[in-house]
Formats: C-alpha cells, sequence, structure tokens
C-alpha cells in the first residue's frame, strides 16, 4: 500500500514521522550475505604485514647502500607508487627508492617535486611505464601471501 505525501509538510518532515510512527526499518535481504569458509583474524593480518614491511625496509636498506637523490646512506626505502594505490607494489624492489629520512619528509611533507623530478630522471620513464603496468595486478594481502613474502624476504630468495 502506497502512502500518500502530506503536502503541507516537507519531505524531510515526513520522513521524520514515518520513522517516529514505524522505527528504523531495514529492508529484509535474502542471499546477499557472502558465507566465508574461514574466519579472518585482521588483527594476524595486520601482525603479519607489519613484519613483511619491516622486513622489507631491512632487505631494501641491504640491496641499496646509498639514497638515489643525494649519495648520502640510506635510511628508508620509499614506494614510488604509495602503498595504498598499488598492494602488488608494496613488496617489489622495482617501485623500492633508497632515500635519506630529510628526503623523504621532504617529499612527503611539502611535496617537493624535485624528489620525484630526480628519481624520474635517473630511474627513468620505461621504469615508470612499467610499475604503472605492474600496479594494477591483483594481489590480495592474504595470511599465506604475507607469510610467503616473509619467507622471501627472511631468506633473501629472490622475487
Amino acid at each position: 500500500m502506497r502512502r500518500k505525501v502530506n503536502s503541507n509538510i516537507g519531505i524531510f518532515d515526513e520522513i521524520y514521522n514515518l520513522k517516529k510512527t514505524y522505527g528504523n526499518v531495514k529492508p529484509k535481504c535474502r542471499g546477499l550475505k557472502r558465507k566465508t569458509t574461514h574466519k579472518v583474524n585482521h588483527e594476524e593480518i595486520e601482525k603479519l604485514r607489519d613484519r613483511a614491511d619491516a622486513l622489507f625496509q631491512i632487505r631494501g636498506k641491504e640491496m641499496f647502500s646509498v639514497s638515489i637523490i643525494s649519495g648520502e646512506p640510506v635510511q628508508v626505502i620509499h614506494h614510488f607508487i604509495y602503498k595504498s594505490q598499488a598492494k602488488s607494489l608494496r613488496y617489489d624492489f622495482d617501485n623500492a627508492i633508497p632515500l635519506t629520512n630529510s628526503e623523504h619528509c621532504r617529499h612527503h611533507q611539502s611535496g617537493d617535486p624535485t624528489i620525484v623530478a630526480e628519481i624520474l630522471r635517473k630511474k627513468g620513464l620505461k621504469w615508470e611505464e612499467g610499475l604503472q603496468k605492474k600496479r594494477h595486478l591483483l594481489t590480495k594481502h592474504t595470511k599465506e601471501y604475507l607469510e610467503s613474502v616473509i619467507e622471501r624476504l627472511s631468506t633473501k630468495l629472490p622475487f
């Protein structure tokens, strides 16, 4: 049965009156819940990701001894394409840029364009195009995937 909206009051008042009368009614949706065969422990995934990130930094500092910008000793491994923008590149050393802490802060806090320009000048546009292609690969950070990344980073197996 369709309710006629009272033209003397606004639509928001009408919605308020309906909620007041009937309460917040949620429609019944059948078959929309996805059944999972296993429970995902988000805390465990987060701990594995943190461990893999730490190992990525350690291994990156072993691979790259000096900053690509200044030639000073490397202090941090920066992701050229941010981790939040491409899960597939999070543990890819093609995406790893060795920087000092001050260069890294200059890039993230002030958006210094000379950092990106220098990286592109030294690495080249073909390198950047390759990263853009890899960027769109789907990668799900499951417990098994992260454990395999940790194993590779711990034993220094090639990626």
